[in-house]
């Protein structure tokens, strides 16, 4: 019997298709336009890949998915966790944690590999003769170039075993990395309040053949004007999302810095 007091456009099977397909009010009051999670540029429809949900920046090329908002009124650029990283986001703090094997560049990975073995391999046949001939004193002349082959050794076992963790919370910044020291991947624990920006350097870590090998590095400038160096060595996916992570949870705008590297 309740049905005679229904009203007749209810049951119009087209009415949520019309619904749907209504064009977007772009004076609405609280719509925001899609932009890049890396340089806030506003990314334009014709670099937006409605059908897949993903979007590319015009200004820095930076590649990302999006998702509608709750009320389907406004585009929210999304960051996939990157290989290799583990997050836990609490209200009172954010842990990441990053495994070397994983998030350090792939180019740097095999440069050290080959070059470690090549460097080893050579003075293999050279401790192989001393041993067997028992004339332990040649080691002395040897004694830089198996330290170098020790060095390098130790910083391979680094790459593979090694992870890095970082803490954040609103008043500092830990990171520590874990289970072997390196020179390069030292630890940090600074002020959170202090910090103004975070952006991402591209460096030449090493080269092979002439062809150069970039790793990136992660950046603070501090509200004095001050710039230091977070983590050295990771790969870019890495450490923007890292640049990302931190700024979000610290409430950090992000705005353009002249240095920061580029896709």
């Amino acid at each position: 019997m309740n049905s005679n007091n229904s009203n007749p456009g209810d049951l119009n099977p087209f009415k949520q298709t019309e619904e749907v397909y209504k064009e977007i009010d772009f004076k609405k009051e609280g719509l925001s336009l899609l932009t890049c999670p890396r340089c806030n540029h506003i990314v334009g429809g014709e670099d937006i890949d409605a059908e897949h949900t993903k979007a590319k920046c015009s200004s820095c090329g930076y590649e990302f998915e999006f998702a509608f908002d709750s009320e389907g009124s406004a585009l929210v650029p999304e960051l996939r966790i990157p290989e290799g990283i583990e997050e836990l986001k609490l209200r009172s703090e954010l842990d990441l944690r990053l495994r070397w094997k994983e998030t350090t560049t792939k180019g740097g990975r095999w440069f050290m590999i080959l070059f470690t073995s090549i460097w080893n391999l050579v003075l293999l046949p050279f401790v192989v003769g001393v041993i067997v001939s028992g004339q332990w004193g040649i080691f002395l002349f040897l004694a830089l170039h198996l330290l170098i082959g020790l060095g390098l050794l130790w910083n391979l076992a680094t790459i593979y075993l090694n992870s890095t963790s970082i803490s954040v919370t609103r008043e500092r910044i830990k990171i520590r990395t874990v289970p072997f020291r390196h020179p390069i991947w030292r630890g940090r624990d600074i002020d959170a309040r202090a910090i103004e920006q975070l952006y991402v350097s591209k460096y030449v870590q090493s080269s092979t053949n002439g062809v150069p090998n970039y790793a990136f590095a992660l950046y603070a400038i501090l509200k004095t004007g001050e710039k230091v160096s977070l983590i050295r060595g990771m790969s870019l996916e890495t450490q923007t999302y890292i640049e990302k992570a931190i700024e979000d949870y610290l409430g950090i705008r992000n705005f353009a810095v002249p240095e920061e590297a580029q896709h």
